[in-house]
């Protein structure tokens, strides 16, 4: 009969928050335990295969009681259901403890000389400002809305880790769904799947979109209810029966109430905001303290009045347009074309100077801009997110001769194998490096590398000016 329990000590931290144990083709990932500390754990099941760069099974594991004494580091979860969600993967940790958790990720990617999370700093107390709410059923059938957690849909009406108003909708939004009888996209036949929420960082509006797996007319009902949630400005609806993320970015939209978008305002540390256009499946971020980490690449970057600057892997354009009131130019670049479509609208609306190209690939676009960038010494901003860059991005990076180079990154191995090959390939030298939490009770974090060229030559040609046409 195989093991239910087994007492271990987990030796490491896995990127998703589990605390692991190495074993002989096979590694366990456990819930809630912490790495030195000796515990009592129950597995969960037969496991995945760990993949890519990696070899043999992963199963996972759940803490359920000390085994020896207690880490220092541990805390009571200030949420009764973290370990039915598992969202919140480092709540049992103290600050110390979290700040320690992750910069050990980033330690193991980087080695000597890793970017450093300030200790001093608290983990990030910023609540989210963004929530997908999963339709499904209790254990005795009856529908339900909330977390697609670790034990089915999980709802959390008093999460911790969200914006009040996000709260306040969770609660409206479980309470229609019953009221109006909708049913969970199941084998029983339903067709509601769940609701994307976003609330601006900037002020308390709300933009609310409703997934379905095909066009139903109860979904304007359903929008009329929600629309009566303080703050909504905005409700749409999307049609998704493929298994997975309810809302993708890109996804298309129907709007059923109000507006489709939300509008930011960012501070550009010259008394001006800029105000800058969110759509519901636009990427963007969660808390203020992930889109301060993008801020702090473009101070970073040291852009000046005359300089070429490019910013690869733009998004929405917020870098580009910051960057563009400080150089008087800036090329955005970015291969989702709906992303660039909403940038290029905040550009024209604060008559800014900066340019948006776009294509299927970073090669391709980097291919199409580079005649405009040749000579001019370019200050980049490269955003790696989660994956890093290709060889080929790279070395086309590296052609440009760039003065400066800013790379962004939440996967710290990722973020590493970029900064290195970049400084054994070209002229370049590492210099500042941090990590910002952007991310409560979790190991994710932003990393910043900045790399500057050992080549003190000026550029040959003037920076670029903006094209009549965007």
């Amino acid at each position: 009969m195989q093991r239910r329990e087994a007492t271990v000590t987990p030796e490491g931290w896995l990127s998703r928050g589990e605390a692991y144990v190495p074993g002989d083709g096979v590694q366990l990932a456990v819930f809630g335990g912490i790495p030195g500390e000796r515990a009592r754990i129950r597995f969960l099941g037969r496991g995945t295969d760990i993949g890519a760069g990696g070899s043999g099974r992963r199963i996972a594991a759940r803490w359920i009681a000390p085994g020896g004494p207690t880490s220092p580091h541990r805390v009571t979860p200030p949420c009764e259901r973290w370990a039915s969600c598992g969202r919140c993967r480092l709540m049992h940790l103290d600050a110390p403890g979290q700040v320690a958790a992750r910069q050990s990720l980033w330690s193991e990617a980087f080695g000597e000389g890793a970017p450093s999370e300030d200790a001093a700093r608290a983990p990030s107390k910023d609540a989210l400002h963004a929530l997908t709410l999963t339709a499904g059923r209790s254990d005795t059938g009856r529908p339900r809305l909330g977390y697609d957690g670790l034990a089915g849909v999980v709802p959390i009406p008093d999460c911790p880790v969200v914006v009040p108003e996000l709260r306040h909708l969770m609660a409206m939004a479980a309470h229609a769904m019953l009221e109006q009888e909708l049913r969970p996209a199941d084998a029983r036949g339903g067709a509601f799947r769940g609701v994307v929420a976003r609330r601006a960082l900037s002020s308390q509006d709300l933009l609310l979109t409703l997934i379905f797996t095909r066009a139903v007319p109860f979904a304007r009902p359903y929008a009329e209810a929600l629309a009566s949630v303080p703050g909504t400005i905005g409700v749409l609806a999307h049609w998704n029966e493929t298994p997975g993320k309810l809302l993708v970015p890109g996804a298309e939209v129907s709007s059923l109430q109000g507006k489709p978008y939300l509008e930011e305002r960012i501070d550009d540390g010259a008394g001006k905001a800029l105000k800058v256009r969110v759509g519901a499946a636009d990427p963007w971020f969660d808390t203020l303290a992930a889109r301060d980490a993008h801020l702090r690449a473009v101070e970073a970057l040291g852009a000046e009045s005359g300089d070429a600057v490019a910013d690869i892997g733009c998004g929405l354009g917020m870098r580009t347009l910051l960057l563009a009131r400080r150089a008087g130019w800036a090329l955005g670049v970015e291969t989702a074309p709906g992303v660039v479509d909403r940038a290029r609208q905040s550009a024209s609306a604060d008559a800014s100077a900066a340019e948006f190209e776009t294509g299927e690939t970073l090669t391709e676009v980097l291919t199409r801009v580079t005649p405009r960038l040749e000579g001019r010494r370019p200050r980049l901003v490269v955003d790696t997110g989660t994956r890093g860059l290709d060889g080929a991005v790279r070395a086309q990076l590296l052609a440009l001769e760039p003065r400066r180079v800013v790379l962004l990154g939440t996967n710290p191995r990722a973020l590493a194998r970029d900064a290195t090959a970049l400084v054994h390939a070209g002229k370049l030298t590492r210099g500042y490096a941090e990590t910002r939490d952007v991310d409560p009770h979790t190991p994710f974090s932003q990393g910043l590398v900045v790399l500057d060229s050992t080549d003190a030559s000026a550029p040959t040609k003037r920076a670029p000016r903006r094209m009549l046409a965007r």
